[in-house]
């Protein structure tokens, strides 16, 4: 079943086992990991995906983006830490890098999560290459309130609640609410 998006042409879906081929054209590309801070080592085999799909908590999300004029985007998930707090994780196609779409589909999924009255919070650890993704954050209004390490890696932690996400500009004038 295909959720509408507060955006025109804009829609969500839940992740099946048959969109492993998507997660692999983006997890197996070396452009594509080259920024996002993925683990390369992590998704070798369709098992890793098919689990990276699987929800670990009952009010897990994972949605596939879709537009009606182009297909399919990319993915959002939703992890849920606790009654207060998920954690974000997604990710475009590669020929979609830089057209706007990442922006109006995050916006949009974080619209469609926080509407559903689930967490009250969302956390985004985001490699610090990433910067693509880092501004994207920031422009909607997540705040930068700590660092992680993954190995050798550097990720930033962005935080945003509900009434700093629908008091930033950029979600009003993308969502025109």
């Amino acid at each position: 079943m295909m959720i509408r998006l507060a955006i025109p042409k804009m829609f969500v879906r839940n992740a099946v086992q048959s969109d492993i081929p998507l997660y692999v054209q983006m997890f197996r590309n070396d452009d594509w990991l080259l920024n996002s801070g993925f683990n390369k080592e992590a998704y070798k085999e369709d098992e890793q995906i098919a689990h990276f799909i699987e929800n670990d908590h009952p009010d897990d999300i994972r949605w596939i983006f879709l537009h009606e004029d182009i297909g399919t985007v990319g993915f959002v998930h939703f992890k849920v830490v606790s009654e207060d707090l998920a954690i974000t994780i997604g990710g475009i196609l590669l020929e979609h890098f830089n057209s706007g779409l990442g922006v109006k589909y995050f916006i949009g999924c974080v619209d469609l999560y926080f509407r559903l009255g689930n967490t009250r919070k969302l956390h985004s650890n985001i490699y610090q290459g990433n910067l693509r993704s880092c501004k994207m954050h920031i422009a909607v209004g997540y705040v930068l309130v700590g660092l992680k390490y993954f190995g050798d890696l550097k990720y930033d932690i962005y935080e945003i609640d509900k009434k700093r996400f629908y008091n930033s500009p950029i979600v009003k004038r993308i969502i025109k609410s």
